[in-house]
């Protein structure tokens, strides 16, 4: 059976709304002209009555489906699967969270795991078992864990399906009295009647592509997601709740791309410390032989040539510079292969940039670090020792990109919906637009001594920190890192 087009729906609503509203108003209307004439009601519209009744069943049909369609977007996203993966229940809490703010009819999460039932999230103040929806989907690659996610249909679409079987329930009262009806007062009402119904569905139809106008761009956008295109944007063209709906919806497709990129990321410096501890080894291995050999010949050389001597010299220099700038890129190559994972504990964040100031007096040389707080001192999960070593890794770029005297650099936090972001801000030379694409990129370097590894190791941090490191710049002007974290709500 072909199914009708929400269009359609929304007009057979409409005019069943009509219908009702005139069948009320003519059974007022005949009641004042005589009390004695009774209403008899045109049996099309106990069939327009019965037909909105089956719209709202279908709607609620079509809603169930939605539901469904959400709750294994939910259930098969990466992240919840990873966190339940890991066991991580504040990162479970935080996506339902965020996934409770985009689909406003989420109710409640329960985890099944070894049959035992888990109550991850509740929405406050909502327990209307009669009206929700439950589904139990499975997680993917999680050993046969579970979640079951309920949802509750809006009130007022109950509402107003009761207030359709009320009405469907009156006509059928109604229908009972029999009596005549004058014949100019019949073909008056039935003038007026067929003009009303033309008026309104000419307006019905226009509104209508109006409204869907939109539902389809959502649809379209929807499917290019499925497909992988993380790209999509759809311009809001109302105020109303369908630019709501447009608003998170790119929102969240958004986020989906941010998070791609994390893991694109992640993966990939994952990949580079693999090649950096081989680089390492292979490097490493070498250099002791090459530099006693030079060492030794050097010492047995007993001859009486001075210009030959002073070769001897010369590139026993050279050998030893050439093997300490490798042993210095051994040692990056090490640093980098070898991060520590971070231990996140509850911490202020001022406080920490403050001590990370307090101990790294030696930038005084080379530029003034200032420090401003604006986060009115929140908390974030942070690993103090690991974290001073971003902020070290981009004070010491900011200085050594600089081409002029002592550097004037800014320290600054502010908080802004749950994020708390920390700002590094120099007045150097910039970065041309054509490298901030490639800065975070492991091995990349302007610098002739530069190893390329301290930005990658940074923003790997802060990843590891469940944020990300952007930046700013423009040429001549200075440039701006930017770190941000989640919040937490102040202990």
């Amino acid at each position: 059976m072909k199914h009708l087009s929400f269009e359609k729906k929304i007009v057979i609503i409409l005019m069943a709304a009509l219908l009702m509203t005139l069948g009320s108003s003519a059974y007022l209307v005949w009641g004042l002209l005589d009390e004695s004439l009774s209403i008899g009601l045109n049996p099309r519209l106990r069939s327009q009555m019965l037909s909105s009744l089956d719209v709202y069943k279908e709607l609620f049909r079509t809603q169930k489906q939605l539901f469904t369609t959400i709750g294994s977007q939910i259930a098969e996203d990466a992240v919840l699967g990873r966190a339940i993966k890991n066991g991580d229940l504040p990162l479970m809490t935080d996506f339902i969270e965020e996934a409770s703010r985009s689909h406003p009819e989420l109710i409640s999460v329960e985890l099944i795991s070894e049959g035992t039932h888990r109550l991850l999230w509740h929405r406050p103040g909502v327990n209307h078992e009669a009206r929700s929806f439950t589904g139990e989907y499975e997680i993917p690659q999680s050993e046969g864990k579970k979640i079951v996610i309920k949802f509750e249909p809006p009130e007022r679409q109950f509402t107003q399906m009761k207030d359709s079987q009320s009405t469907v329930e009156l006509y059928g009262h109604v229908s009972e009295l029999k009596a005549k009806i004058g014949g100019s007062l019949a073909l008056a009402y039935f003038a007026v009647f067929s003009a009303v119904i033309i008026i309104v569905i000419f307006f019905a139809i226009y509104n209508t592509r109006k409204f869907i106008r939109p539902l389809r761009e959502l649809a379209a956008a929807t499917e290019k997601v499925g497909k992988g295109d993380l790209d999509v944007n759809i311009i809001p063209t109302s105020g109303d709740e369908i630019g709501d709906l447009t608003i998170s919806f790119n929102k969240m497709v958004k986020e989906l791309g941010e998070n791609r990129g994390r893991i694109i990321y992640l993966e990939k410096i994952s990949s580079w410390q693999d090649i950096a501890r081989r680089l390492a080894h292979e490097i490493k291995n070498p250099l002791t032989p090459i530099n006693l050999a030079m060492q030794e010949l050097h010492v047995q050389y007993k001859g009486d040539d001075e210009s030959y001597r002073r070769l001897l010299d010369q590139t026993r220099e050279i050998v030893q510079e050439e093997i300490s700038s490798l042993k210095r890129m051994v040692d990056a190559f090490s640093s980098f292969a070898k991060l520590p994972a971070v231990q996140l504990e509850p911490l202020e964040a001022d406080l920490v940039i403050r001590e990370f100031l307090e101990a790294h007096n030696n930038f005084v040389e080379f530029a003034a670090v200032t420090f401003t707080p604006g986060s009115n001192g929140k908390w974030c999960r942070m690993d103090r020792l690991i974290f001073r070593r971003v902020l070290d890794n981009l004070v010491k770029n900011a200085i050594e990109a600089s081409e002029k005297g002592r550097l004037n650099i800014s320290i600054s936090t502010t908080f802004r919906e749950g994020l708390l972001e920390i700002s590094v801000s120099d007045d150097g030379p910039g970065i041309p637009p054509e490298l901030q694409e490639k800065i975070f990129n492991p091995y990349f370097t302007t610098k002739a001594e530069g190893t390329g590894l301290g930005l990658p190791i940074a923003r790997k941090i802060v990843l590891d920190h469940g944020g990300d490191l952007s930046v700013q710049s423009k040429k001549g002007e200075g440039t701006t890192f930017t770190i941000t974290l989640p919040a937490l709500a102040n202990p």
